[in-house]
């Protein structure tokens, strides 16, 4: 352990004495002189924790000031200097927000690039989560990328990339609310591309989260994919035996059940 007095221990208070003041400036909306502040830290105390907080805050300042290209500058540079930091992740959502804004084609492949790394980097985690979310809002929303196609995780088959993007979150984050209205859209999604064996396997990991509760009438979609799409009258009997009494088609479910 460092002696209180040690160079290397005082070199630390000196940094981070520093950076208080920078962060003094800051709050003060002296945002060139805390820049520069920042960045002579970075010079002067490489490989420090309060180096890595100043680079990651030199990024924050350009954001705010709405300078992107120097945010990214600086994002790029705190990942390249401080890679194991645990802010890492969040550079690189930030990074893929500030190109989620432009227009031209590179820009926005290099954005959803940068949100399959945090995925792929960093799962289960909140980055992920975020990445994911933002992924696959991108993929609905944006017109230049609807006809974007990915590797679908579970089949590894090609697929429209929101696809790809929903198996990955549910796989990632099976447990959360979100990831059952996920399943939902995802056997909507696969049944309209007539892949309806997947469709119903979506349906059947659906139904077991759900349980007896009628949301989303479940099994009653399932009985009928399993009775007119897949020509599977056993399947579609017991999905069917599963409708709960709650539910708008319970009648319906038993009348099926009783045909012959």
């Amino acid at each position: 352990m460092l002696a209180p007095g040690s160079p290397v221990a005082s070199k630390d208070t000196q940094a981070a004495q520093l950076l208080e003041v920078a962060k003094a400036k800051l709050a003060n909306n002296l945002n060139e002189q805390a820049l520069s502040d920042l960045r002579q830290i970075i010079i002067d105390f490489p490989g420090s924790r309060a180096a890595a907080e100043a680079a990651f805050m030199a990024g924050e300042i350009h954001e705010k000031m709405g300078r992107d290209e120097d945010a990214m500058a600086a994002y790029v540079e705190f990942e390249s200097r401080f890679g194991n930091d645990r802010r890492t992740a969040d550079a690189k959502l930030r990074r893929a927000n500030l190109l989620s804004r432009a227009r031209a084609p590179k820009a926005l492949a290099q954005s959803l690039q940068l949100l399959s790394d945090v995925a792929r980097d960093y799962p289960g985690s909140s980055q992920a989560q975020f990445a994911l979310q933002n992924k696959l809002r991108m993929e609905t929303e944006r017109r230049e990328l609807r006809d974007l196609k990915a590797i679908d995780p579970v089949t590894k088959e090609e697929v429209p990339a929101p696809i790809a993007t929903m198996r990955t979150f549910i796989q990632q984050f099976p447990d959360l609310p979100q990831s059952l209205a996920l399943r939902n859209q995802l056997a909507m999604r696969l049944s309209q591309m007539n892949k309806h064996k997947e469709a119903a396997d979506v349906l059947e990991e659906l139904g077991a989260k759900v349980g007896d509760s009628n949301s989303m009438d479940v099994w009653w979609r399932l009985g009928e994919l399993y009775e007119r799409r897949l020509n599977n009258m056993a399947k579609a009997r017991e999905a069917y035996a599963k409708v709960p009494s709650s539910s708008q088609r319970y009648s319906d479910a038993q009348r099926k059940l009783k045909q012959k």
